[in-house]
């Protein structure tokens, strides 16, 4: 069996007569390869499963199929990124979907993403059929799993409501409770929303009565002339639906493949000849069988094809017209789509093949395979930083090359460089690879290739966004340029964790960039974009509560990159999955972590729909010895916090607009408290919040009473011989306070004698409780 062969991708390359030449594609002259100083060339043999696995054993053992999963994630890493953007203001179909989401839940969706999801989703048979039921009812289940194009199918649903209707949509997220609950709804009348329900995990569960809850949810929504599509896995609508009996509901996601690319080529370019592409048994037996999204990795490999210029084949060898009547020569159409098809189908295998046989060329050195390597990774990077890379490669995998140095000319140059590796010198100095995804394919085959070098090259790769400037080269990289190489190798090692379930390239990335500045920016961008992405979220989500859940430490690169896409993207969209992740992640001793953690929850509580979830969880943390602090340093910062409109009055003492909302109780509030009196806490965590909360009791009578019961019951308790008693500290500092010059001493002095009053009465109560009465 071929080493090469890909089952994930469908079918093994198509069988060729031997006198066939593979080089189907050579865009460009190839130069004949060094005879003299030539290593012996590779070849990829297959070793037994028994000797990879000893070797790998001191390298982090992977087996063969993983291998192979990891290897493909590496080139559906890199031709993500390559046609992102290569389809810049193109509409791919997974710009249209992801555009269409992120607008939506900014609610600012533009009419032709919407009209672009109708013409791009496939629909099962009789969806059409249905239209008039959907409008009918307000709240719409799409229960389907992941890969089965769910989001489209709620898109379409989206979509098909605002053009029957004419209302404003948009999306929700599903908050921070086990249930939606009603009072989540925005008041708006004549709206339609999408909702995803999170994955559930161990510590995230749906409530035993989340069925039920979607009648009071419908109820609402047909009062306010809105619609919902909430999207849901089979399995959680399996356990709702028996609560909720009669629920349109949309289950079947069968959609023929073949329908997907066709719609799919029709949006991106209506001069494809689409039926003669899906009429082609090549492209047919790539397509038959693919889940959406791989329907749209070789859609869009179809439309490069497509695009590539006659000239790119002129140098093919095979013969590329007739002669006319004119005694001319005339250009068969029929070889020039052949030779399109063959791109497509050698692009989609990865290029195996030819990569073999360059790898195998007599003289192929191993500079020129690190050469390869290095601007297959640093895509957009200046030739010197690629060449450099490459040597620097060398020394990382333990390469000896005698006494030749980079710097003399017993070694190959970058023009000789980038001619081996069969790429161009662009005019800005960077290194382009022609052929469309070779660049990734080439890293596959590395990986595949080089199992013992695998630890080594992830050492090298997270080296490169951060390595220092190049002075033999006089050159070293821009501002631009490091972010671009940053996000790049960040999406390669996203794609590795998701499809080999390892997290250990993105652990050594955080390690090695924990203190880069813009460098773990563009690493937290990525791997925020990755945990709220359907196609890797399911894989993301995992992870970061591994690495939340770490023993703490003074140096945690990992806990503070989940602390950081707490307050992003992934906080937002998923903000029950984000609080136990922050929760854990505030076990630390690294004052970055404690920080990033505060500032999540300040970003999450300007969010009104998660306020009631972010308090309670905040609450549980300060009663937790292990998240004690990051519970105190999170109270204080929601202690803090005023509304606009009135900056003298603390948000936790304000009535929720809805009243279906709780407000935060006094006891609650007394634990917030009570953490921040605590015996062994600075007057630091009290210097600016004590004050704050006492001059809103002068300029609030209302809040009065309640602020000093709060206060209070704070203190409240036994005390511990040897310690500080919390109510001396706390009558000591209102004192202090009430002392200071102001305009309302009278009015400071009553609040003193109030809130000293209370704990006496309280320290008697208790008193007389324990010893009896003094009567």
């Amino acid at each position: 069996m071929s080493l090469f062969r890909d089952d994930r991708r469908g079918q093994p390359e198509p069988a060729r007569p031997d006198d066939h030449r593979w080089d189907v594609v050579a865009w460009r002259e190839s130069a004949g390869s060094e005879s003299g100083g030539a290593e012996p060339a590779a070849a990829v043999s297959e070793a037994s499963d028994d000797a990879v696995a000893a070797a790998l054993s001191e390298v982090d053992a992977v087996s063969p199929a993983a291998a192979a999963a990891t290897a493909d994630a590496l080139a559906t890493a890199g031709r993500a990124v390559a046609i992102a953007k290569s389809n810049a203001g193109e509409n791919t179909a997974i710009k249209i979907v992801n555009h269409l989401q992120e607008s939506l839940e900014r609610f600012d969706a533009d009419e032709g993403y919407l009209a672009a999801v109708l013409e791009l989703f496939a629909p099962p048979a009789g969806f059409g059929n249905r239209v008039a039921e959907w409008l009918d009812s307000p709240l719409l289940v799409v229960a389907l799993d992941q890969d089965r194009g769910r989001f489209i199918t709620a898109h379409a649903l989206l979509a098909t409501i605002h053009k029957e209707r004419g209302v404003k949509v948009g999306a929700l997220s599903f908050g921070g409770g086990s249930t939606f609950p009603v009072r989540q709804l925005p008041p708006h009348r004549d709206r339609a929303y999408v909702v995803e329900v999170p994955a559930e995990e161990a510590e995230f569960k749906l409530h035993s009565t989340f069925g039920s809850s979607l009648r009071a949810l419908q109820e609402r929504l047909r009062s306010q002339s809105c619609w919902m599509v909430m999207v849901m896995s089979v399995e959680q609508w399996n356990r709702a639906q028996a609560q909720v009996p009669g629920l349109v509901t949309i289950r079947d996601g069968r959609v023929d493949p073949q329908e997907i690319a066709r719609r799919a080529l029709r949006v991106r370019d209506s001069q494809i000849p689409v039926e003669q592409w899906l009429a082609d048994g090549q492209v047919a037996r790539l397509i038959t069988g693919q889940v959406p999204a791989e329907v749209q990795e070789i859609v869009e490999l179809i439309v490069a094809a497509q695009q590539m210029p006659e000239s790119a084949f002129e140098d093919d060898g095979a013969p590329k017209a007739n002669r006319g009547v004119e005694g001319g020569l005339v250009r068969s159409a029929d070889w020039l789509f052949s030779k399109r098809v063959e791109v497509v189908v050698e692009a989609r295998l990865n290029w195996h093949k030819r990569l073999l046989e360059w790898h195998r060329a007599q003289g192929r050195t191993g500079m020129e395979r690190n050469f390869l390597i290095s601007a297959a990774v640093q895509k957009g990077a200046p030739v010197a930083y690629v060449y450099t890379g490459a040597t620097d490669l060398g020394q990382t995998l333990g390469e000896r090359h005698g006494r030749k140095t980079s710097t003399g000319q017993d070694v190959p140059g970058v023009i000789d460089l980038v001619d081996a590796v069969q790429a161009d010198l662009a005019h800005d100095g960077t290194v382009v690879f022609d052929r469309v995804g070779w660049d990734d394919a080439a890293l596959q085959y590395f990986w595949v290739d080089r199992p013992l070098s695998r630890k080594l090259f992830l050492d090298w790769l997270a080296e490169r966004a951060v390595q220092s400037h190049k002075h033999e080269a006089l050159e070293s990289l821009t501002e631009v340029q490091r972010r671009a190489l940053a996000a790049r190798i960040s999406q390669l090692a996203v794609d590795w964790a998701v499809r080999q379930g390892r997290a250990q390239p993105l652990t050594r990335i955080a390690e090695e960039w924990y203190d880069q500045g813009v460098v773990w920016s563009e690493f937290i961008d990525v791997l925020d974009h990755a945990a709220v992405q359907p196609s890797t979220a399911r894989s993301i989500h995992p992870m970061l509560l591994t690495w939340a859940n770490a023993l703490p430490g003074s140096k945690q690169p990992c806990k503070l990159a989940v602390a950081e896409i707490c307050s992003r993207q992934f906080g937002r969209k998923y903000t029950g999955k984000a609080l136990i992740r922050l929760k854990h992640a505030a076990n630390s001793d690294d004052v970055r972590v404690v920080g990033a953690v505060r500032e999540a929850v300040q970003t999450l509580w300007d969010d009104e729909s998660v306020r009631h979830a972010l308090f309670a969880a905040v609450i549980g943390w300060c009663g937790d010895n292990k998240t004690a602090a990051a519970g105190r340093q999170s109270f204080r910062t929601l202690a803090l916090m005023s509304p606009p409109a009135d900056s003298r009055q603390p948000s936790l003492l304000i009535e929720p607009v809805e009243r279906e909302e709780q407000a935060p109780t006094v006891e609650d509030l007394a634990r917030g408290w009570r953490s921040l009196l605590a015996p062994g806490n600075s007057d630091d965590h009290l210097e600016e919040v004590l004050p704050f909360w006492l001059e809103a009791a002068v300029a609030f009578p209302e809040h009065r009473g309640r602020i000093a019961d709060i206060l209070c019951r704070a203190v409240r308790g036994p005390e511990i011989a040897g310690e500080e008693s919390p109510r001396n500290r706390l009558t000591g500092l209102v004192r202090q306070w009430s002392k200071r010059p102001s305009v309302e001493a009278e009015q400071r002095e009553q609040l003193y004698t109030l809130i000293t009053g209370k704990v006496d009465d309280d320290f008697m109560a208790s008193h007389g409780a324990a010893s009896g009465s003094w009567a």
